[in-house]
C-alpha cells in the first residue's frame, strides 16, 4: 500500500472531563435527531464541527478548542493503536488497526474502491474540509494481510500497558486508543505494511473529498507545511483477515413512485423472479438468510412479505459488471430491478431520490403501514471476500453496499494540516 505516515495528532486534554459526551459515530450515521442529542451532550462534542451545516462555524470552533487548548496536539509523531471490543447477536468480537496518514501521493490509485459516491455528500465534505483544514473523522481501511499478520503485530506493540483514551459508546462499543511512537517500533511497522494491498471499507466519499482538496492545494501552489497537511489523509487500517471485520446488511426502502409502477411490479418480477409469500417480515428473513439470489420483499401497506429467488434475472444484468459484480445481490437488486423495472437508475441514486437506506428492516414496518415507504427490498449482506474481489478487478458496488460494524468513532483523534501558502 502506500506509505502510511506517524503524526502529531490532537486529542482532547483532561480538561474535557468525559470522553463519551465527546465522540460521535461518523457523519452519515447521524440523523438531525442524533445531531441535537449530541451537541447538546457537550459544547465540545465532535458534532459541532463533523455534523455543521454552518461550515464556518465548524472552523472557528475548532481553531478555539485548539487555541484554548482543548485539543492539545502530541509533540512527537506517532501510530496510535486502536482497538474495537463488541457483540454481534451472541458472538463476543474484537479487532485492531493502526491510524497514520496515508499519502495521497500518484500511488493513492493503488488504494482500491468499491463503492460509488454521490454528489451532496462530496460537496459537504469539501466544504467542511476547506473551512476547518482538518481531518476528523477515520476513513476506514482494510489490509488485504493474507498471513494475517497485523493484529498480532499491533497487540504486541500494545503490550501491557493501559491505553491513552477508552470510551464505550451508545452502541455498547469498547473504544480504546494507545500511542505507538517508538522509532523502530514505527519503521517496523512501516516495513510490515510496505508493498501490501488496501481496500476502503467506510468513507469512500471522504477519500474522494481528500483527494479534490490536495488537487486543489496543488493548483494553487500551496506547498505542505510540515508531515500533517493537504497531502495526506488520516485512515485506520485494520487487517481483512480479522473476525471482527463484520457487514450487517443495507436495506432499500423506496418512495415517491407513481402508484401504476408499484401496482405493476410483482407482475413484471415474476419473469426473472420466483416469487413466494411469506408469513411474516421474519419468516421472510429467515428463509433468504444466507442464501445468494434471494431477495425479500415488503410491498404496501400491510405489508406483505415477499421472497425474490433469481430464477433468470441475473443472466440478464448488462455486461460493465465484472465478473464478481454480476454475483452481488445488491446488483441484482439495482441494475435487475431498481432500474429497469422502477426507474431508479443512477441519477435517481446520486441525488438520492427515491431510495433511503436502513439496517433494521423491522425499522421499516411501521412507516409502510403508515404510507410513508411504497415497498422495502431487503438483502443479505455483503461479504468481505465479495469486497475484496470486487475492489481487485476495479468494479464498483451501487452506494451502501456494505455496512461495517462497528463504525469507528470520530472525536479519539484529530488532524490538523499545516499549509504554505
Amino acid at each position: 500500500m502506500p506509505l502510511l505516515h506517524p503524526f502529531r495528532g490532537y486529542r482532547f486534554s483532561e480538561r474535557v472531563p468525559s470522553l463519551a459526551d465527546i465522540v460521535t459515530q461518523p457523519y452519515d450515521k447521524i440523523t438531525p435527531e442524533q445531531r441535537g442529542l449530541y451537541r447538546a451532550r457537550s459544547p465540545f462534542n465532535a458534532a459541532h464541527i463533523i455534523s455543521n451545516p454552518d461550515y464556518a462555524e465548524a472552523g472557528q470552533k475548532l481553531a478555539n478548542w485548539i487555541q484554548e487548548g482543548l485539543l492539545v496536539q502530541d509533540s512527537e509523531p506517532g501510530f496510535y493503536i486502536y482497538r474495537q471490543q463488541f457483540q454481534v447477536g451472541s458472538a463476543r468480537l474484537e479487532r485492531t488497526g493502526v491510524i497514520g496518514l496515508l499519502d495521497l501521493g500518484s500511488d493513492s490509485a493503488t488504494v482500491l474502491r468499491h463503492e460509488r459516491v454521490m454528489d451532496a455528500p462530496l460537496q459537504d465534505r469539501l466544504q467542511l474540509m476547506t473551512a476547518t483544514e482538518s481531518n476528523d473523522g477515520l476513513i476506514f481501511m482494510l489490509l488485504e494481510d493474507a498471513e494475517a499478520k497485523l493484529e498480532s503485530a499491533l497487540q504486541a506493540a500494545i503490550g501491557g500497558r493501559a491505553p491513552v483514551a477508552e470510551v464505550r459508546d451508545e452502541l455498547e462499543v469498547l473504544n480504546q486508543l494507545w500511542r505507538l511512537d517508538q522509532p523502530e517500533a514505527i519503521e517496523s511497522l512501516q516495513f510490515q505494511l510496505a508493498d501490501e494491498t488496501s481496500y476502503i471499507a467506510d468513507g469512500h466519499h471522504r477519500f474522494e473529498t481528500a483527494i479534490r482538496y490536495s488537487k486543489s492545494c496543488w493548483s494553487r501552489n500551496w506547498k505542505p507545511g510540515a508531515a500533517e497537511s493537504f497531502d495526506k489523509r488520516m485512515i485506520a487500517l485494520f487487517s481483512s483477515r480479522s473476525e471482527g471485520v463484520v457487514i450487517l446488511p443495507t436495506h432499500r426502502a423506496i418512495r415517491g413512485l407513481p402508484s401504476e409502477v408499484a401496482s405493476n411490479l410483482i407482475k413484471q418480477l415474476k419473469i426473472g423472479f420466483d416469487v413466494t409469500e411469506k408469513p411474516s417480515s421474519e419468516d421472510l428473513v429467515e428463509a433468504m438468510k444466507g442464501k445468494p439470489g434471494h431477495l425479500g420483499l415488503l410491498l404496501g401497506p400491510r405489508p406483505n412479505a415477499l421472497l425474490l429467488r433469481d430464477r433468470r434475472a441475473r443472466s440478464s444484468l448488462p455486461e460493465d459488471l465484472t465478473s464478481t459484480g454480476r454475483e452481488l445481490d445488491v446488483n441484482l437488486l439495482h441494475r435487475g430491478i431498481l432500474e429497469p423495472l422502477l426507474g431508479i437508475g443512477e441519477p435517481e441514486l446520486a441525488s438520492q431520490q427515491h431510495v433511503d437506506y436502513h439496517r433494521e428492516y423491522r425499522d421499516l414496518l411501521p412507516t409502510l403501514k403508515s404510507g410513508h415507504y411504497q415497498m422495502a427490498f431487503l438483502l443479505n449482506p455483503t461479504s468481505v471476500d465479495q469486497v475484496r474481489r470486487v475492489s481487485r478487478e476495479l468494479g464498483r458496488m451501487p452506494q451502501k453496499s456494505t455496512d461495517f460494524f462497528p463504525k469507528l468513532l470520530t472525536g479519539l483523534v484529530f488532524m490538523k494540516m499545516e499549509i504554505d501558502r
